[in-house]
């Protein structure tokens, strides 16, 4: 029906075992939420908690009894069908993973809240990944057009309008999702705002150019794996085939001067492997972005750089790819340039509309660059005006201190001396009349002895007087 997508380890997925795995992951899942309705039953949300827990509950004993049937031996499979895990899907997911891991990481640097950049890294895949399948599905309307109404001109058995949700089969314009990303970053840069939690903006660019490097890069080699985003046919040595069964092979067939060929070999020409060379620019990319970070790149330059760097590598990738497809500005074709990257010389050389929208991210990269230089002069030149005034303002301080220390010293020795003076007349004071006092008391007191010793004696003549003279008796 469509062509399949080529496979590099892809992963086939069906029987007991698989389905066995499958529903005990389910009810695991299953258990987490009876647990969290038990929670919220508890928080006071009875009716939300309810509601949730008899769910997760039938489910979980759905899947038990699911479990108990895979070891039956007529066990009837769920999926009749094996599922595959195409390599393009998978290399998506790393990707995707790695990006978010990185901006996640870098987000201290910035003083960013990881949580938060997680967050805004999660709505941005899913709404870029829808925005890069519209703008796969606008680009190459006429194969969904065909598809449903004239599935004749696709080789279909009968009509198939749902392709455009066919995701299994690739088909994803990366600057739509780039477009669909930046829409997520205007409504998420609002709300943080209006609640009064703003984020400097440079800051978080520069995480996501590097996070949306390393997705990107991942994600190339996936376009590898399903055969898609192919290049133009190479006159050199180097390059790939694509078997019978790839998009490319379906494309190169149809032209006349290939056609017997191919049929003959059942493979295409040799090709350009432009996934390739584009996965190893972003990569290395990446690695100048993160090493910008440690050196401390002022906000905004890892942003602009990986601007200007991915629009250059994408322009000269699409010299070399076979991208007719998304049409063209205007047709020039430079044989001298086609002979360096060894296409044929009447491949065209200028302007398809990829390369036009390179230009346009080479500018907006030049603008944020300038932007950021700016930004870092303005505040080198605050930081210079701020150091001068804190030199100034310290001086002045330190005069006004000096000055205040010498009157407050002047004024301190002055009120000393006086106390010290006040001190000493007081002692002096104090001393005299205690040395007074002292002799005063001390006169009276030699006084009295007189006085005593005076009487005492005067007392002892008298005594003598009076007594009789016993000495003369017979």
């Amino acid at each position: 029906m469509y062509p399949n997508l080529l496979e590099i380890f892809g992963v086939t997925l069906h029987g007991p075992l698989f389905e066995r795995i499958l529903w005990f992951l389910l009810a695991f899942l299953m258990i987490w939420g009876v647990i969290s309705s038990i929670l919220l039953i508890r928080g006071g949300k009875k009716t939300e908690g309810g509601i949730q827990g008899l769910i997760v509950l039938a489910i979980l004993i759905w899947s038990i009894r699911q479990i108990a049937g895979t070891f039956s031996a007529d066990y009837a499979l769920m999926f009749q069908e094996p599922l595959v895990v195409h390599s393009y899907a998978f290399c998506i997911l790393v990707g995707i993973i790695a990006g978010t891991l990185t901006a996640m990481k870098m987000a201290s640097s910035r003083d960013l809240e990881s949580a938060v950049m997680g967050k805004l890294c999660l709505w941005m895949v899913l709404i870029g990944f829808l925005g890069a399948r519209a703008a796969h599905v606008i680009v190459d309307y006429k194969t969904y057009v065909n598809s449903c109404f004239h599935p004749e001109v696709m080789n279909l058995v009968k009509p198939d309008c749902l392709r455009v949700l066919n995701f299994g089969e690739g088909g994803l314009t990366f600057y739509g999702g780039v477009i669909a990303g930046f829409f997520v970053l205007a409504v998420f840069f609002y709300r943080r705002h209006k609640a009064g939690k703003p984020l400097h903006v440079l800051s978080v660019f520069d995480l996501l150019a590097a996070a949306l490097a390393i997705t990107h890069a991942f994600g190339r080699l996936g376009c590898l794996a399903a055969g898609c985003c192919w290049g133009e046919i190479t006159t050199g040595t180097l390059g790939i085939k694509y078997g019978a069964d790839s998009f490319a092979f379906a494309e190169y067939i149809k032209n006349p001067a290939l056609h017997d060929l191919m049929m003959k070999t059942g493979e295409t020409p040799l090709v350009h492997a432009t996934q390739i060379y584009e996965s190893l620019g972003e990569l290395v990319l990446y690695i100048c972005l993160w090493l910008m970070l440690k050196k401390g790149a002022k906000p905004g330059k890892m942003a602009g750089t990986w601007f200007i760097g991915y629009g250059t590598l994408r322009f000269i990738v699409e010299i070399m790819r076979n991208d007719t497809e998304r049409g063209y500005y205007f047709e020039k074709v430079v044989p001298s340039i086609n002979q360096f990257f060894s296409i044929p010389a009447d491949h065209v050389t200028f302007l398809s509309t990829s390369q036009g929208i390179a230009i346009a991210m080479i500018a907006v990269g030049s603008l944020l660059l300038a932007f950021s230089h700016r930004t870092s002069g303005k505040t080198a030149s605050k930081q210079n005006t701020d150091g001068k005034a804190s030199e100034a303002q310290a001086t002045e301080k330190q005069n006004t201190d000096g000055k205040a220390s010498e009157a407050k010293t002047t004024e301190n020795q002055g009120a000393d001396d006086r106390s010290s003076e006040a001190q000493a007349t007081e002692k002096q004071n104090t001393d005299g009349k205690a040395s007074e006092a002292k002799a005063t008391e001390k006169q009276n007191t030699d006084g009295k002895a007189s006085e005593a010793k005076a009487t005492e004696k005067q007392d002892t003549e008298d005594a003598a007087k009076t007594a009789p003279d016993v000495t003369r008796e017979p």
